[in-house]
Formats: C-alpha cells, sequence, structure tokens
C-alpha cells in the first residue's frame, strides 16, 4: 500500500482515482450497462456495484465502530474466504440502477470517505498499532 505523508495526500489520491475510475463509463451507452466484454470478467454496472459495495461496507464498518459495536468483516453474512458471494451480493443490491445513478451513487459514497477521512487527524489516519 502506499504511504501517505498527511490527509490532503490521501484525499488527492482518493479524488484522483475515483475520477479517472468513474470517466471509464461517460462513454458507455445504458443499454451496454450489462455487457461483459472480452477480457473483463465485469460488467461495466458490476465494476461500479463493485466499488459501491466495498465503500459503503467500509462506512458501515466506521459508524458502527464509533457507536461501539464489534464489527465483523467483511459483514456477518460473508466470511473472507466466501468473496464471491459478497460480491454477488453487491451486483444484486445495485442491479436495478441505470449508469448515470450508479456513477452519482460513487461520487456520493466517495464524498462520504473523503468526509469520514478528514473526521480524523493525519496520527489517528496514519500512526500504525
Amino acid at each position: 500500500m502506499a504511504g501517505y505523508q498527511n490527509r490532503e495526500e490521501l484525499i488527492l489520491e482518493i479524488s484522483n482515482r475515483g475520477k479517472l475510475f468513474i470517466e471509464e463509463f461517460n462513454d458507455i451507452d445504458e443499454k451496454d450497462k450489462d455487457k461483459l466484454i472480452d477480457g473483463v470478467d465485469r460488467t461495466p454496472a458490476q465494476m461500479i456495484a463493485y466499488q459501491l459495495g466495498w465503500m459503503n461496507l467500509i462506512l458501515n464498518w466506521e459508524s458502527q465502530e464509533q457507536l461501539g459495536f464489534v464489527v465483523t468483516t467483511p459483514t456477518q453474512h460473508y466470511k473472507w474466504n466466501n468473496l464471491s458471494g459478497l460480491y454477488e451480493s453487491f451486483y444484486k443490491q445495485f442491479e436495478g440502477y441505470t449508469l448515470k445513478e450508479l456513477c452519482t451513487m460513487f461520487i456520493k459514497a466517495e464524498q462520504q470517505i473523503i468526509e469520514l477521512i478528514n473526521n480524523y487527524t493525519d496520527i489517528e489516519l496514519f500512526q500504525q498499532g
């Protein structure tokens, strides 16, 4: 994992990567959102759903931890040896949305992650242990 000097550097990296990721979907027609192409293991909609699923898990883990709950990762229903089932749950959760809606949800989740990061000090974010 890359090392970051401070929160601004981390946030800039998240923003830049998020922008690059979501721009990949600008030229995809809505009718092709569920289409697999050769050499790619997910459809465009699945790619975004995958990212949304993980971002929502991170936000949920942090929320639950702040409330004093013990967090089970990745979830209570899926263990680390069943990630394919977890991914399928992400795809199912977001299957009824248009590409535009998925992109909007991605941008919103990215902003929530950035807000979360801004709630912590650099020491809390980067100190080991």
